[in-house]
């Protein structure tokens, strides 16, 4: 696409290096060990896996813009077809490549972040006949209308069992056994598309206004409304905070909304503290800058290679150091060896992703290219 923003591709290729964060602590810690399991543990652990919250919601709202900037440089039914396809693509890569890069085996059908953002765009690709402020109310009806049906997106099902197995789909994370075989859903459509639709209603609005001024007044405006929200531990989010003993884990438990599914109070935060968070990214230079731009220009490409890479590179250590297949529960919990796999991984697919990106820029016309 023409006409990129560089703070955009910048923020979309922190959060992307940031995904990689999470899966890599996926596949390098003990097994069993949780982040969010409050009688045990740390804030730096705690951390690692709070700061990788923002990547979903930030990837989906800017996949939402990019679309809305696309959009204008071809006619509707293009545009319209493309999102069709590329989100019906990204559907059937997720049980497939992607689930199998998660487990190594055909076990298990996961569908997690890409089945939804490929679910979103299908949805907001029959959204586009509307105009740009009737797709932006609708992204805001269901973002901000899911909060005040709690049932409806709680764990436990609480709707009659004639709908329940639409809105599961639709709603709910769940997990389910089909002829043997395990399904386990843990990101559903609707509320991404929400966030999707949003994105694409408020596209204009990014390539027009002054990005840094917009940024910072939605940025305050989000994190307030979250710590208002939050504080009322009610309305906004189905998994409220309570007082814990530990030091300091009431306020972990309280940075922690629920994102699956996504709650209003959870995409406050996240949406908020990114918008907050792309001044500094539009003044950023040099090295840093051109390395964020790369990952950010070709998403799909480092998220199709991260995973097998991480996932292999976790089962080579864990069986040099124990002799199986995965870290064992009783293995000490290294942060440092976290950090420094995914440092390392970020080192080999930075070449990678430059040069696909360099391939996607020289050849505009190989349609091909686009749904990578």
């Amino acid at each position: 696409m023409s006409g990129r923003i560089p703070s955009l591709d910048r923020l979309r290729g922190l959060v992307i290096a940031l995904m990689a964060l999470d899966h890599v602590r996926d596949f390098f810690q003990p097994a069993g060990v949780s982040p969010e399991n409050w009688d045990s543990t740390t804030w730096p652990f705690f951390l690692m896996r709070w700061v990788t919250h923002f990547c979903a919601p930030i990837f989906v709202l800017l996949a939402g813009i990019s679309v809305g900037l696309y959009l204008p440089k071809r006619s509707k039914r293009q545009g319209i077809t493309f999102l069709l396809t590329r989100g019906l693509w990204l559907m059937l890569l997720e049980p497939t490549w992607i689930s199998f890069s998660w487990y190594f085996n055909l076990e298990v059908t996961h569908l997690g972040v890409m089945w939804a953002i490929g679910g979103a765009m299908v949805v907001l690709s029959l959204l586009l006949w509307l105009p740009r402020r009737g797709v932006l109310a609708v992204g805001l009806g269901i973002t901000v209308g899911l909060a005040f049906f709690p049932e409806w997106v709680s764990v436990e099902p609480q709707m009659a069992s004639v709908a329940r197995t639409g809105a599961d789909f639709l709603l709910r994370p769940q997990g389910r056994e089909v002829a043997g075989h395990w399904f386990q859903q843990s990101y559903v459509i609707l509320p991404w598309a929400g966030v999707m639709a949003t994105g694409y209603g408020l596209a204009g609005a990014v390539k027009n206004a002054d990005l840094r001024k917009w940024s910072w007044l939605l940025g305050v405006v989000l994190v307030l409304v979250f710590v208002v929200l939050r504080g009322m531990n009610g309305f906004g989010d189905p998994n409220p905070w309570s007082s814990h003993p530990r030091p300091g884990t009431t306020a972990m438990h309280f940075l922690n909304p629920s994102k699956y599914p996504p709650s209003l109070v959870f995409q406050c935060m996240t949406i908020g503290g990114a918008a907050l968070l792309l001044p500094l990214l539009a003044r950023l230079e040099g090295l840093p800058a051109r390395v964020l731009e790369v990952f950010g220009k070709v998403p799909m490409f480092f998220y199709l290679l991260h995973l097998p890479l991480a996932h292999l590179a976790g089962l080579a250590y864990a069986q040099s150091r124990y002799g199986v297949e995965a870290i064992p529960a009783d293995a000490p919990l290294s942060l440092t060896l976290i950090l420094g796999a995914w440092a390392l991984l970020l080192l080999g697919l930075w070449p990678l992703c430059m040069l696909w990106g360099q391939l996607k820029q020289k050849h505009p016309d190989w349609v091909w290219l686009r749904y990578l």
